[in-house]
């Protein structure tokens, strides 16, 4: 909740912590723990988390419809491997959770999505009236949001970024463009991280 309003949000900062288990090691690892604990004491607790649950196949097959230049090589074991990392963290999270079949097409579907919308009510305690929440679309940058959260997003967005980088650095063969225009939006971040952080 962003000043005592509803929110309804597409990032859960958890999940920074498992794209970086998955994209960095040695020393790298050891300082985006560092960051990490003293970032994850402020940031508030979701009232629900929906874990969106698919097999990897859909999930290549979601990856290749939505043709993102910078996921175009995007290899099946990665998102294998985050698959299971997401499975791992969800077996033993502790805080409320709702498991969503994503398999089923809720985009295109309208009863999918009505079935899913009233088991998201059920759970948050709502009655069917209730009217749907505010969706919050995340900013690097927000002068109006307190500066941890805007600081915890803007680290969020690159430190996903920076695994993106990874994967494109390292492509066979690799596109000198999508390197690039990953840099350029690493520049950006960085950016935001330091307006954030009242670096100049």
């Amino acid at each position: 909740r962003l000043e005592h309003e509803p929110v309804v949000s597409d990032y859960m900062f958890a999940k920074d912590r498992l794209f970086a288990h998955l994209n960095l090691d040695g020393d790298e690892l050891a300082l985006y723990e560092q960051l990490h604990k003293a970032l994850a004491e402020k940031i508030p607790q979701p009232t629900l988390v929906l874990y969106l649950r698919a097999d990897t196949d859909t999930l290549m097959a979601r990856i290749a419809l939505r043709d993102r230049p910078y996921e175009r090589g995007m290899d099946r074991t990665y998102i294998e491997r985050l698959r299971l990392a997401y499975e791992a963290f969800f077996s033993t999270h502790e805080g409320p959770f709702l498991v969503v079949d994503a398999t089923r097409n809720f985009v295109q579907d309208e009863n999918v999505f009505q079935e899913i919308l009233r088991e998201v009510r059920g759970a948050l305690g709502l009655g069917p009236a209730q009217q749907p929440l505010p969706v919050f679309t995340r900013t690097a940058f927000s002068p109006s949001a307190p500066a941890e959260e805007t600081l915890a997003r803007a680290f969020a967005d690159l430190t996903r970024t920076i695994g993106f980088l990874r994967e494109a650095l390292f492509a066979e063969p690799r596109d000198p463009q999508q390197v690039a225009r990953i840099l350029q939006i690493c520049q950006q971040q960085l950016a935001a991280i330091a307006q954030a952080a009242g670096v100049s």
